[in-house]
């Protein structure tokens, strides 16, 4: 006792010692973190080796409320954020596959950085790389001019069957490609949708994660319908024919989104 009334200054250095590293963690649990840029799918906007900030408090940060995440499953809950996630925006997320994975799995340190094109109920519609289904955006997304020529010289550049490749997300029969894809429509929870063929084929996955979600015991579903039970996004990056995304590999859970990049 007379210790800390004869040096106060040490009870306010241990206090600081202790204080800081926790608000450090706080912040980038709640409020911001930083993200290092691999990769080229976001040229010519973001660069590789680029670190860019990522705001938590836009969308609402996670609360992890399971911790043991060995099995690919995620349980949390997002607090009340400024806004939800708009077309146009660049957001980080971690990526529901691995390249060539068959299901949505959450792994906490594989994050993909890339812009919104689709939220929960738009039509998502690309032709000629421009976005002509999205809700209100119409166009192209990304920097103005700088986007557009970058894209035309990639168009140029790549070999057409490198440019036109399309992923294994549509499946054979659409014959959809990056530069002309959809339509689709992005996963909203509330909506309903027939389960034929084409349905399973577009949602199947994302209906089988939402139903491991809910735990459910039956491998079949039951009805001639599925409502969703989540809200979904779809991304693609700024580096449109050199981009792994949700042309590739689908859409996104809504409770995977790390947060927003703010001003790209």
């Amino acid at each position: 006792m007379k210790t800390s009334r004869k040096y106060p200054f040490l009870k306010w250095l241990l206090a600081l010692l202790i204080g800081l590293p926790v608000l450090h963690y706080v912040g980038r649990a709640f409020v911001a973190d930083r993200f290092s840029i691999s990769g080229v799918s976001m040229v010519p906007t973001l660069t590789a080796g680029q670190k860019v900030r990522v705001n938590k408090l836009l969308m609402g940060p996670r609360i992890y409320t399971k911790y043991d995440f060995r099995g690919g499953d995620l349980k949390c809950i997002r607090l009340p954020g400024v806004r939800k996630l708009r077309v146009g925006d660049v957001a980080v997320f971690n990526c529901p596959y691995g390249r060539g994975g068959d299901s949505i799995a959450f792994k906490i340190n594989y994050v993909y950085c890339k812009r919104c094109w689709g939220i929960p109920g738009d039509t998502v519609l690309i032709a000629d790389g421009r976005l002509v289904g999205g809700g209100e955006f119409q166009g192209r997304i990304g920097q103005g001019s700088k986007a557009d020529a970058f894209m035309d010289f990639m168009a140029f550049a790549l070999p057409e069957r490198v440019s036109l490749q399309a992923g294994n997300f549509a499946g054979e029969k659409e014959r959809w490609t990056l530069r002309d894809f959809g339509p689709i429509v992005v996963p909203k929870r509330g909506m309903t949708v027939a389960l034929d063929s084409v349905a399973l084929r577009h949602y199947g996955r994302v209906i089988d994660w939402e139903r491991r979600c809910a735990e459910s015991v039956s491998e079949e579903i039951p009805g001639s319908t599925y409502t969703f039970r989540q809200d979904w996004y779809f991304f693609v990056g700024d580096n449109f024919l050199n981009s792994w995304d949700s042309r590739h590999f689908g859409f996104v859970p809504a409770d995977f989104v790390v947060g927003i990049v703010p001003n790209k």
